[in-house]
């Protein structure tokens, strides 16, 4: 399955190929675990020791060095796997979504586009949604979450009832795109949101971050905040429903 075409591949299929080895997984420990122990040698052994203590950090800095490198060559055969589920999940680079946007609507597929991702942190999962308003005023959802703890990928794609997709179009037509700007981060973790809001004509495109957990920190009228709290409650809490349940 490592040298089958990653986009024939299964969900499933891909998840299970691009899993890490336990050797991937025992280097990559071994890796982080010795790199803190490089900088407390470094720190305690120039107290107690002096310039002594320098060879031995030194040397344990290179087995750090060489399990970083092996961790990377054993893990080379499975990147092209591993990337591919990436861009399934919503994690590759947010620019290649908003290009796959804008080539969409230059062919007249939708004259809207809205692309959310967010992450819930430190431990949560990572959630992403494309919405394709069509000319008829119908609007298409695609709603993928992926739970990195058990690696587990739920997607739902899914016409927009017509009720929410009004409701949607009224949210578009009265957002200002060129309000959505980045907005100030004000927590270490809480859910950062990536957003894009691309409508064919006129053509406008805004392209913004910004992290949710600003709500609780008096954030609440940036209009990018507004726009991503309301496109994350219209998603998942409206129109997700977790194949878990039934």
């Amino acid at each position: 399955m490592l040298h089958a075409d990653p986009r024939s591949l299964s969900d499933e299929d891909l998840i299970r190929a691009s899993a890490s080895t336990p050797m991937e997984d025992a280097l990559g420990a071994g890796g982080c675990l010795g790199g803190i122990l490089v900088v407390l040698l470094l720190f305690v052994g120039q107290l107690a020791f002096g310039s002594t203590a320098l060879p031995f950090v030194g040397g344990l800095a290179l087995v750090v060095v060489a399990a970083a490198i092996a961790h990377r060559v054993i893990g080379w055969s499975r990147r092209p796997l591993r990337e591919e589920l990436d861009y399934r999940c919503g994690q590759a680079q947010f620019s290649r979504y908003v290009e796959e946007a804008e080539a969409a609507l230059k062919r007249g597929e939708a004259g809207w586009i809205v692309l959310l991702s967010a992450r819930g942190l430190p431990h949560g999962d990572f959630r992403w949604l494309r919405l394709s308003v069509r000319k008829e005023l119908s609007v298409r959802s695609d709603l993928r979450v992926w739970g990195p703890e058990h690696r587990t990928l739920q997607r739902v794609e899914t016409n927009v009832p017509d009720a929410i997709a009004q409701e949607l179009l009224g949210l578009l037509k009265a957002c200002d795109l060129t309000s959505l700007t980045d907005a100030p981060v004000t927590v270490m973790d809480g859910t950062p949101c990536q957003l894009a809001i691309l409508r064919r004509e006129p053509w406008a495109a805004a392209v913004a971050h910004c992290n949710l957990g600003g709500f609780y920190f008096g954030q609440t009228e940036h209009p990018t905040m507004r726009a991503c709290f309301a496109l994350y409650d219209l998603a998942w809490r409206r129109l997700w429903s977790d194949p878990a349940d039934g």
